[in-house]
């Protein structure tokens, strides 16, 4: 178990060789605050990291937690910004709709990452493990509007007298879990490729059934290009098993 000790050694070392020109009083309040963070054993490798990322980002935390500190509501102001540029480079934005914007869904996100800042434990840079919280918690808002909205309309349809077993295959409440299921295990697939306009093109086209020239515009692509990328996609989630009735051609 490593002690106050270990990380105040590990502290001196990093400052040594990074040139950080702390002072002792600094080192020591850096070493107390990683073993209230870290009293287990951490591998030296990864103690390394988060001295790092510890040293270059707790200032961040400590002020977007403190509603007294004088750059306190100018943080959180640039964070918004953050935020909204996170949710367009995972493509995001087409969560979004007439009831939704795109920038509450960024406030949403925000008070979220709020929440869950006292437990940012720096195995990673800050904004590393923020655009992880703002994108999950996107993706998370939508899929509970979307259940919301099909469990409205099973309401609605049964108002009208409509029996469950009467309903077009495509909004039966299991089909629409079993959508729903993919849709998210599509995501998922397309989320750990490089290119991040894949998970956009994918949603505006299978969610929103938009043809290449359509959506073309909505990415700032060349039709060509979107079908192009299209293809990747369905290349990518073609070798799941559970997704294979999604790979038919345009």
């Amino acid at each position: 178990m490593p002690s106050g000790t270990y990380w105040l050694v590990l502290v001196d070392e990093l400052a040594v060789e990074q040139d950080w020109q702390l002072t002792s009083e600094v080192r020591v309040r850096y070493a107390k605050a990683l073993h209230a963070l870290w009293p287990i054993e951490v591998a030296p490798a990864k103690a390394r990291r988060i001295c790092m990322h510890y040293h270059f980002d707790h200032a961040v935390q400590l002020m977007l937690l403190d509603s007294t500190h004088p750059r306190y509501s100018a943080g959180w102001e640039e964070w918004s910004g953050m935020a909204l540029r996170f949710l367009h480079s995972a493509g995001c934005c087409a969560y979004t709709d007439a009831t939704l914007a795109t920038e509450d869904l960024a406030q949403i996100t925000l008070l979220e990452l709020w929440h869950s800042l006292p437990s940012f434990s720096f195995t990673s840079r800050l904004t590393t493990w923020a655009h992880a919280v703002v994108v999950r918690t996107a993706r998370r808002i939508y899929r509970d509007r979307l259940v919301r909205k099909r469990t409205e309309q099973r309401f609605v349809l049964a108002a009208q007298g409509t029996a469950e077993e009467a309903l077009p295959e495509q909004q039966h409440p299991v089909a629409l879990v079993e959508a729903d299921a993919l849709e998210r295990l599509a995501c998922d697939l397309l989320l750990k490729t490089a290119d991040e306009r894949l998970v956009r093109i994918f949603l505006l086209h299978a969610r929103h059934d938009l043809t290449s020239e359509q959506i073309a515009p909505l990415v700032d692509l060349h039709p060509s290009r979107v079908r192009s990328l299209m293809k990747q996609a369905r290349g990518i989630v073609r070798h799941h098993p559970a997704l294979q009735a999604w790979c038919a051609a345009d």
